[in-house]
């Protein structure tokens, strides 16, 4: 079986990120050894003070017209955005090597 966008270390991308003049001081072989240099005051798991405020906005007014529409989200929507289904009865069946 095939590893899919799995790297046996995420860190040691040949040529990539520590390639970069930006990180040429970073010693990547003692990263998760060092202390950062920022610990940012968080009271809780939901805090977003660290986080610049924006104003929210409205939403788009709906489509008229002719062409392709496309739905205006709503409140209860957007619990749903990047929601993605996943059958696992299916995939343990796969795994036994039943077939559906």
């Amino acid at each position: 079986m095939q590893k899919d966008c799995a790297l046996e270390d995420p860190l040691k991308i040949s040529g990539g990120t520590q390639a970069h003049p930006w990180f040429q001081d970073v010693v990547w072989d003692r990263l998760y050894e060092m202390e950062a240099a920022f610990k940012p005051m968080v009271n809780g798991e939901l805090d977003t003070q660290n986080f610049l405020k924006f104003d929210e906005l409205d939403p788009p007014p709906a489509r008229t017209g002719s062409g392709q529409s496309r739905k205006v989200l709503t409140s209860k929507d957007l619990s749903f955005v990047g929601y993605t289904f996943k059958n696992f009865d299916a995939i343990k069946g796969l795994r036994a090597g039943n077939e559906y």
